[in-house]
């Protein structure tokens, strides 16, 4: 262990946009927490205001 150096890795700040892997694992998140609560408001809202398509004609 006295061989690694820790001097050597630099702690730096990365801008706003860095991508990495837990940049794409908080928006990969985001989104489907978005998607689920998309679906729960919009079911009920499907579900009460059928379309046209779907009336029965006499």
């Amino acid at each position: 262990m006295d061989e690694l150096d820790y001097r050597e890795f630099s702690a730096e700040a990365r801008g706003v946009l860095a991508l990495g892997p837990a940049r794409f694992r908080k928006i990969f998140t985001a989104g489907i927490v978005l998607a689920i609560f998309g679906v729960a408001i919009l079911l009920p809202h499907v579900a009460s205001h059928p379309g046209p398509h779907t009336t029965l004609r006499q």
